[in-house]
């Protein structure tokens, strides 16, 4: 896991490519806008913060449009973050 800093307020989950029916995925969470100090200028600005995650996730068929891909994120988007966050987990 990473914690990204953003100016960008994000999505929670990002598709970057889809390849052979296994999606690359960059899933965020925890995200919340925070009061960032400038130690150059002492002004301070509102930023984007988060956990952010990279994944591989296998769609359960082929779909033949990005939209139908995204529909299919969004339906599920409980349970690919929940994945995220479980292979984030650093055991011993």
């Amino acid at each position: 896991m990473t914690t990204v800093h953003s100016n960008v307020q994000p999505a929670v989950i990002a598709i970057d490519k889809i390849e052979n029916g296994i999606a690359l995925l960059l899933v965020r969470w925890n995200i919340q806008q925070v009061e960032i100090t400038d130690l150059m200028t002492g002004t301070t600005r509102e930023e984007w913060q988060y956990s952010e995650r990279v994944i591989k996730w296998t769609l359960p068929q082929l779909y033949t449009s990005l939209a139908d891909v995204q529909t299919y994120i969004t339906a599920n988007q409980a349970d690919i973050v929940n994945w995220a966050q479980a292979t984030d987990l650093n055991i011993p």
